[in-house]
């Protein structure tokens, strides 16, 4: 922007208007380097577990890795549909992102999700779990335990890891039974 010449009358007034100012020697802004730890949001509702299994902080035996590919079917589900579910041909109603969660509130978001889901005759969900790459023991510990999770809920009818432009390996397509009136 051009710089404009103030008279003196206008500058004399904008002096007495701001006060006295001291020049700073550096302007650049720098945020603070420690961040705020992350805290659970309330999710409204208790859950109910279907396996007590879901509630274990035990090590899951299977290690998966970050470009591991999941796919998983129940007994009675058509390689068709398998097949239709792995090509994303599916459409995805809701989406959950654990993303920077932990263990714990990973397992709470996860049931809550799939209980509203099941409430809401959602049929078919994307679960974004991440690759697992800022993991401290350098494998994906959310994807490992998301894949027992899954396997663990009967709601879940199969799932497989997504598209690439779904986020691939890191995140995973989940076919929901529907609820059925009683």
């Amino acid at each position: 922007m051009p710089k404009k010449d103030l008279s003196d009358e206008d500058t004399i007034l904008f002096r007495s208007a701001v006060g006295e100012t001291t020049r700073l020697e550096d302007d650049k802004f720098r945020p603070g380097s420690t961040r705020p730890s992350p805290h659970p949001k309330y999710l409204g509702k208790d859950f109910q577990i279907s396996d007590p299994d879901m509630l274990s902080d035990a090590p899951y035996e299977k290690t998966l890795t970050a470009g591991q590919s999941l796919l998983f079917s129940r007994d009675g589900i058509s390689q068709r549909v398998t097949k239709q579910l792995r090509k994303g041909h599916f459409t995805v109603e809701r989406e959950l992102d654990l993303h920077g969660k932990n263990v714990g509130e990973a397992r709470v978001s996860f049931a809550c999700f799939i209980d509203d889901c099941i409430t809401h005759k959602i049929r078919c969900v994307r679960i974004i779990h991440g690759k697992g790459f800022r993991s401290k023991g350098g494998y994906p510990i959310i994807k490992s335990k998301l894949e027992r999770w899954l396997r663990l809920r009967r709601e879940v009818l199969a799932f497989s890891s997504a598209l690439p432009r779904h986020g691939g390996t890191g995140a995973v397509y989940v076919l929901l039974r529907r609820k059925t009136a009683l």
